[in-house]
């Protein structure tokens, strides 16, 4: 299944869809404001996929469940939520937000194979907020994306495994990871 626009870059296939412009143009610049920031606080995650796994990744977390841990929620939150709905209907809630910062690596590094919350039936929305060569492999080789565009993000059932691949061509890789039902 694969419908497509030349404009806004809608590709769906069965558990993939790309959407170009995903946040209005003033709302991506303010977001986009306050995350490159170097008053934007990001922490150290012990691994890329899974806790150890000697990956480095730093995040913010907005949301997990019932825990809203920023004070970006209130900013943040209802962008993600209206842009969500004009691509999915079938949105229920917010279930984790959480910002991802990976620096510049030399060659291409790959995390492990994951699914970000296993046991849980959810969907995925990956915001990439700049313009690298890094990307999400998908274990699922019907389903491809090879670099991050600005303001586009990737919707892909949360029961695919997929793996970061570093970006080598800017200083870091920002995206917006959102599971939702």
């Amino acid at each position: 299944l694969v419908k497509g626009l030349i404009n806004d870059t809608i590709i769906w296939s069965s558990v993939l869809m790309l959407k170009s412009n995903f946040f209005e143009k003033e709302t991506f610049e303010n977001i986009c404001l306050s995350i490159f920031s170097n008053t934007m606080p990001f922490y150290i995650q012990s691994g890329e996929a899974k806790n150890g796994d000697g990956g480095i990744l730093l995040t913010h977390v907005i949301i997990h469940g019932d825990s809203q841990n920023s004070s970006l929620t209130d900013f943040l939150l209802n962008p993600i939520i209206k842009s969500i709905k004009k691509v999915d209907s079938e949105f229920f809630k917010i279930i984790r937000v959480k910002i991802n910062c990976y620096p510049k690596s030399e060659k291409p590094r790959i995390s492990n194979w994951h699914i970000d919350l296993p046991g849980s039936y959810h969907k995925v929305c990956l915001v990439n907020l700049n313009n690298n060569n890094g990307y999400t492999d998908f274990k699922n080789k019907n389903l491809i994306q090879k670099k991050s565009l600005e303001n586009t993000a990737l919707f892909f059932d949360g029961k695919e495994e997929h793996r970061s691949v570093s970006q080598t061509n800017t200083a870091w890789r920002y995206n917006i990871n959102i599971d939702y039902e």
